[in-house]
């Protein structure tokens, strides 16, 4: 997935109509989870609280799309929880697989 990667996250990579994160909520809802903690980080939390954000809605045309009122529909059964992920540095990455080795 590199390079597209090192712009987009991963979670937010399209499988058909929709991001790959999206499938994974709707496998939730499926089995009855009706809360959905994310952790984001500084660099994605922006896309994919936009993502998530009910306020948003579709364009008229598509708003009649199966996948977009499932899309829709999940809002109405999921509450979502974004939690920021603490900033590290390279240099803490790398000391804290240092220790695990």
């Amino acid at each position: 997935m590199w390079p597209a990667s090192r712009v987009v996250p991963k979670e937010l990579f399209p499988l058909g109509k929709v991001p790959a994160i999206v499938h994974l909520i709707w496998e939730f809802m499926e089995v009855g989870v009706r809360r959905v903690v994310i952790i984001v980080s500084k660099e994605n939390g922006g896309l994919v609280k936009g993502l998530l954000d009910p306020a948003v809605v579709p364009p008229p045309k598509m708003a009649n799309d199966p996948m977009v009122q499932r899309f829709l529909e999940m809002f109405k059964q999921v509450e979502f929880v974004f939690i920021p992920r603490p900033a590290t540095t390279v240099t803490e990455r790398r000391s804290s697989w240092q220790r695990t080795s």
